[in-house]
Order: C-alpha cells, then structure tokens, then sequence
C-alpha cells in the first residue's frame, strides 16, 4: 500500500496572509535602513572638528560644507526610505538612492578597512534596501 502526499492547503487565505507578512517584512527592513543611515549621518558628523581641523579660509568652508552635505544625503536618503515604508514613494526611487550608501561604503572598506564603522553601517544600510525590494 503507497502514501500518497497531499500538499497542505494554499487557498487565497493562506496567499493573502504570505503577502501581508512580506509587507511587514519589507517595511521593518526599511525602517531599520533608515534607522541605520540616521545613526550613520550623526556619526558622521561627530568627525566634522576633525575634519576641518588644520584648513583655513575658503578651504575649511568647502571641507566643511561637504562634510555637512554628506550627512544631509544619508538623512535624505533614511527619509526617502521611511516614505516608502509608509507608502508615500515608490520602492524603485529608494532602490536606485540605495545604490550610494553601498558604494561609499564599499570605498571607505577598500580605503579605511574594514576595521572602519562607517564601511559597516553604510554597507549594511543599504543591504537592507537592497532586501526590501525582493520582499
């Protein structure tokens, strides 16, 4: 005498409870992108003294008005992805934001190494992006 399996059921219940769990899993993966790049702007800026110490002049304005509008991309970026978690913006938007955070932080791993905070938040951040949109 054989068993035949019967595969559980997946009725339009079961497929609209998966499609509410990926939601939710996608909208805390943002959140917490966004989190991450708001943690990783104030970090940044806690490096600004330093980073201006020793210019003078116009130099020391440019340095620190990059310094400033770095931080002010990661917060853009952290509110694009808080947008999309609630709806306001489309995903790809985000997506294609998220494409910087990875490359800086890429470029901080290979300059700085990997001992360098920086190269984990930025590359973590927008790893989560980059997993909310396979949700």
């Amino acid at each position: 005498m054989t068993t035949h399996y019967t595969a559980p059921y997946t009725g339009p219940q079961v497929w609209r409870q998966e499609k509410a769990l990926n939601i939710m899993l996608q909208k805390v993966l943002l959140v917490s992108s966004a989190l991450i790049l708001m943690i990783t702007a104030a970090f940044h800026m806690t490096g600004l003294t330093k980073a201006i110490e020793g210019l003078v002049g116009e130099q020391r304005q440019f340095a620190k008005a990059a310094w400033i509008i770095v931080a002010l991309d990661w917060l853009l970026i952290a509110v694009g992805s808080l947008a999309v978690a609630a709806g306001l913006l489309s995903l790809d938007i985000v997506l294609m934001a998220a494409a910087l955070p990875i490359a800086a932080g890429l470029l901080l791993g290979i300059v700085m190494g990997p001992k360098f905070p920086g190269f984990w938040l930025l590359s973590f951040a927008g790893s989560l992006t980059l997993l909310s949109y396979f949700q």
